[in-house]
């Protein structure tokens, strides 16, 4: 570098001395070796510059100067207004005089004297016998005459006061006539020479005799709102052109170390104090073209050994875009001793912040739009800044992820903050989603990678090949603002979010954990003084935790900043349904369902996209409607519902991963949750009830996840369809209400019974195995509480901290306390457990509810109707059977068990189905549960505490009647048959076959009916194990017909 520098100075020189001015003396040669006659030497090449000034660019603030400093020049130019003669070689010596504040008369004290350039001109013009004067052509000779002196401040502060003062006479003299020209000409000339010997005492501050301080540029460009401090936009733009002049290594000479020390400095300081000024200084060098070059070709731009840790400290932009409230230093000066206990102290805090976020966000986002419309070189540059963020920040979005390895929050969500800025013109025009190059990831000159993202479709081999023919041609700027934004949704915005949630139940736990130890406090015994310092630890811990959630929720829950993404998200979600539909028209025209085969070009490039294109809709979405659902009410969430109905009954080819279903049916659960108890719909309920889009398409595709969700492929499988089918039970019955929705049920029971059936007998198991184990799990919690008595904790971690901690000196106590803390910890399992199972067998129980009410007969098909009644009687039984006092915990609302109301929705199902003959024969048929005096109970219990009319409890008798009627026609006919032949009982329910089946491996013989009932849940043959489908199975005519004579001979007897 310093090679290069003394190459460019060398230039310099040569080009300075090129041409020597009129009336300019040969200086005194000067002894060889001498420094100050080399100093010397470049001072005589100085002053002969006549360099050419560039075309001014316009002055964008005026700034002030006293022109009590050049009273001489206009004295002047009084004298010629009144009329006096006017003699412009007096003019111009004056206002030269005046503009750098120096004179040749010794006897004039309010100027600097110019002795030795005074000796030199009284030389030249002893002959003439005239008394030196300044003009033009001696100009480069009072610089630096000047300057080899002493001066106030530094050299370029001389100069550009200097400046200063020939730009105020200027506009000064254009409101004058006389002589305008001549005037301009000298005052151009003059701040010409003042800016090219200011760049020189920044550059080669050794060309001047004396030793100058340095100026502290950077200090006058953070100091522009103060128009005797900062630096004059013409001064700037007339220092850019000098330096032009002499080629970009020049501008880079002088700017890069200006640059450098800008982004370095505003490192110090936080989002909390003055760091506006930095934006200014920075704005204001980078509007011209020539620094903006000059800044994105620094190494320090995009800085190649940076880490993810450190690319925001070490790059030039990272700075900027590091300010952030949730950046620890600003945490600390924005919430410090703010707390929930004063509401209003919080809400001020939080209202503090939101209003500094959109002042940053736009000064942001001018910096970056500066540079993205100056040149080519700049736009790709900046964009080439934030794709060396995404690069280096893959490991964000992962499980464990340790924050110190990698960029802040506050960075990724800036970053994200300004690319939505940027995509605001094409999420506002849906026009331009045709813009969004769909081979984007393919092309060389793509700004996302991908490598090691799972795809939403395609295998490893698959996403290889694709990517390896790569297309020719160049991505244009939407299509890159598209791609680097979404993933920034994922890596930047979605990896806060997640933090965010992270935090607070990281804070809640330390809340419980420290309500448990406050209850036992005093502390005693030989530990005390420990748990005490233990006790004020984690209360700090938790102040602090507080503090940052309470920042992070001013920054991601302002409703601004969610509203961007929201909208772009939701242009992201367009796009994917643009690409598999049939037309490639969406929006503009619906989409048509099914979905055809995914083998055009643009599905295969939608195959190959990346999870988080879906996976970052669905969070964001989630994570709005959990902490500012009202927000949702602003936007326009149609393009949701489109997108998340399409694909969760989308065909395996588009969407491997099960979860990304479970998400969008999660999505839709959180939208149609009420806002408040005035609200009814939630976000999404109004579209799904008048969305003709929806009306159709709903149901069946709840319900075709509902039987997917079997098997999601996961170790977690069984448990995870739980809570899959919990949302889309809730699903339904917010819809319910609606015709339209309910003749969808109806549909789907009348074109496609098997259909129908198995989604059916998949409800039933899940109804079944749920309130088995809610009622199982309350039967141990009642047996725990009795043992652990009225004082039983439940907090497991504040058990075993506060047990750790003390000590016992008797084994057999220590003993006692460990088989304790032992039977607390079984009964946190089974309370978490209970309350979990109790809710989604609630919530199941009430969809059966809502759907034998509607299509009773669905129900009664052979596959369905035994087991509906089996589960029935069972829970009654449970219920109010012998050991229902086994059921009698303590706050039984804490798990959400209420039996009164979950007894009378047990009958609301039977009363929908007392007309039913076919249910009455399977109520009748059950040996395992069913009693009488169980139903006469129900009725009493429901009756006492007014659960159910009258006629309800009336109808529910007679149902029992029935049932018993028909339950002695069934033992008469089983007496009647007497002894049945082994070869005619099913293998699995010792049941007399009616339909006897073969399978087609195994080559055992069942009852159709049952074989059915089996593969509903398990396609394989029961007796081997081997793929099974109910088309393969064939009757077996002769055993059927041997059964049938058995029964009729039977009977006659």
């Amino acid at each position: 570098m310093d090679d290069r520098r003394e190459v460019e100075r060398r230039k310099r020189l040569a080009r300075l001395g090129a041409s020597q001015a009129v009336s300019t003396p040969t200086p005194p040669p000067q002894e060889s070796g001498n420094p100050a006659g080399q100093k010397h030497e470049s001072a005589v090449l100085i002053h002969r510059e006549r360099a050419r000034l560039s075309p001014g660019i316009a002055v964008k603030r005026e700034t002030a100067v006293d022109l009590s400093a050049i009273d001489s020049a206009s004295s002047k130019q009084a004298n010629e207004v009144s009329g006096r003669s006017f003699d412009l070689a007096t003019w111009a010596d004056d206002t030269i005089g005046a503009v750098f504040h120096v004179t040749l008369d010794p006897m004039r004290a309010d100027r600097f004297y110019l002795e030795s350039l005074h000796t030199e001109l009284s030389e030249e013009l002893r002959d003439d016998e005239q008394a030196p004067r300044f003009h033009n052509d001696i100009v480069d000779r009072l610089i630096l005459s000047r300057l080899g002196e002493a001066v106030p401040d530094s050299a370029f502060d001389y100069l550009l006061e200097s400046f200063r003062r020939a730009d105020a006479l200027e506009r000064n003299v254009r409101r004058e006539k006389g002589h305008l020209e001549d005037k301009l000409f000298l005052l151009t000339e003059l701040k010409r020479l003042a800016v090219s010997y200011a760049t020189l005492s920044v550059i080669m501050p050794d060309i001047f005799e004396h030793d100058h301080p340095q100026a502290d540029l950077v200090a006058r460009l953070l100091q522009q709102d103060q128009e005797d401090m900062g630096l004059p936009s013409s001064f700037l733009s007339a220092l850019v052109s000098r330096l032009s002049e002499d080629g970009v290594e020049a501008v880079a000479q002088f700017f890069e170390p200006i640059l450098r020390a800008l982004s370095r400095s505003l490192l110090l300081l936080t989002m909390t104090e003055d760091h506006f000024r930095f934006f200014a200084a920075i704005k204001m060098l980078l509007r011209h073209r020539e620094v903006a070059s000059v800044f994105v070709r620094m190494a320090e731009f995009i800085p190649e050994d940076a880490t993810a840790s450190d690319y925001e400290l070490r790059s030039l932009l990272g700075p900027y875009f590091r300010l952030s409230p949730i950046e620890g230093r600003a945490v600390a000066k924005a919430f410090n001793g703010v707390s929930e206990s004063n509401p209003l102290a919080l809400r001020d805090a939080i209202g503090a912040v939101r209003m500094a976020i959109p002042a940053l966000h736009a000064q942001l986002f001018d910096l970056v739009n500066l540079l993205v419309r100056c040149t080519t070189e700049t736009r790709i540059g900046v964009l080439k800044f934030f794709s060396r963020a995404l690069l280096l920040n893959k490991k964000r979005h992962a499980l464990h992820v340790d924050a110190s390895t990698v960029a802040t929050d506050g960075f990724m969500v800036n970053s994200t903050a300004i690319l939505d800025l940027f995509a605001d013109p094409f999420v506002a025009d849906m026009t331009k989603i045709s813009k969004i190059d769909i081979d984007y990831l393919r092309r060389h000159d793509s700004l996302v990678k991908l490598e090691d993202e799972t795809r939403l479709a395609a295998s490893l081999e698959e996403t290889q090949r694709y990517f390896s023919s790569i297309l020719s041609g160049e991505n244009n700027f939407i299509s890159h603002i598209f791609f680097l934004d979404v993933a920034f949704h994922h890596y930047g915005m979605g990896a806060a979010l997640v933090t965010h949630e992270s935090l607070l139940n990281r804070t809640r736990d330390m809340q419980r954990y420290l309500d448990g130890l406050r209850a036992q406090q005093p502390f005693q015994g030989p530990q005390a003084m420990v748990m005490t310092m233990q006790f004020q630890r984690i209360e700090q811990q938790l102040i602090r935790a507080k503090e940052v959630s309470f920042a992070y929720e001013a920054l991601l829950c302002d409703d601004k900043i969610q509203l961007k993404s929201l909208n772009f998200l939701s242009l992201v979600a367009s796009w994917l349904l643009r690409l598999v539909d049939r037309k490639h028209a969406y929006p503009a025209s619906s989409i048509v369902l099914p979905l055809e085969d995914i083998q055009s070009t643009a599905a295969e490039a939608y195959r190959n996209l990346p999870e988080y294109f879906v996976e970052d809709i669905c969070e964001s979405f989630l994570y709005v409607s959990r902490f500012m659902p009202r927000m949702l009410m602003s936007t326009d969430n149609t393009h949701l519902v489109d997108f998340a109905l399409t694909f969760i009954q989308s065909p395996s080819g588009y969407m491997k991963n099960p979860f990304l279903k479970a998400k969008l049916v999660e999505t839709l659960y959180n939208g149609v949750r009420p806002f408040d108890r005035s609200d009814k719909f939630g976000a999404l309920g109004g579209i799904l009830h008048s969305h003709p889009f929806a009306l159709e398409h709903l149901f069946p595709a709840l319900m075709t996840f509902y039987i997917q969700a079997e098997s999601t492929g996961a170790s977690s499988q069984f448990y995870d369809k739980f809570n899959i089918r919990y949302h889309i039970s809730h699903i339904f019955k917010s819809i319910w209400h609606n015709p339209q929705h309910r003749d969808q049920l109806t549909k789907q029971f009348e074109q496609d019974l098997d259909f129908f059936v198995r989604f059916v007998a998949l409800l039933l198991n899940d109804q079944t195995y749920l309130l088995d184990e809610a009622l199982a799990k309350l039967t141990e919690i009642h047996t725990l509480q009795q043992e652990l008595g009225p004082e039983s904790v439940t907090d497991a971690m504040a058990t075993d901290e506060l047990e750790n901690a003390r000590s016992s000196s008797v084994d057999a106590e220590q003993s006692e306390e460990e088989r304790r803390r032992e039977r607390s910890r079984t009964l946190e399992q089974s309370e978490r457990a209970a309350t979990s199972y109790m809710q989604l067998g609630t919530e199941t129980l009430q969809m059966l509810d809502l759907f034998t009410a509607s299509i009773a007969d669905a129900f009664c098909t052979p596959e369905v109707v035994d087991r509906l009644a089996a589960m029935l009687d069972y829970n009654v039984s449970q219920l109010v059977g012998p050991r229902c006092t086994e059921l009698k915990v303590r706050s039984p609302e804490k798990y959400f068990f209420d039996p009164k109301r979950l007894l009378s929705g047990i009958a609301g199902i039977l009363l929908n189905m007392s007309d039913q003959a076919r249910f009455v024969d399977a109520v009748a048929r059950d040996g395992r549960s069913y009693r009488r005096e169980l139903y006469d109970r129900v009725v009493s219990i429901l009756g006492r505490f007014g659960m159910r009319s009258s006629t309800e409890l009336e109808r529910l008798q007679r149902f029992a009647d029935r049932v018993d009627i028909r339950k002695r026609e069934i033992e008469l006919e089983d007496e009647d048959l007497g002894d049945i032949p082994e070869e005619f009982l099913d293998p699995l329910t010792s049941d007399l076959m009616r339909h006897p089946v073969v399978l087609p491996t195994s080559r055992t013989v069942c009852d159709l009916s049952t074989i059915k009932r089996h593969l509903l849940n398990d396609p394989t043959d029961p007796f081997n194990r081997t793929p099974l489908n109910i088309e393969q199975v064939k009757p077996d005519q002769e055993l059927q017909a041997r059964i049938e004579a058995f029964v009729m001979a039977s009977r006659r007897q």
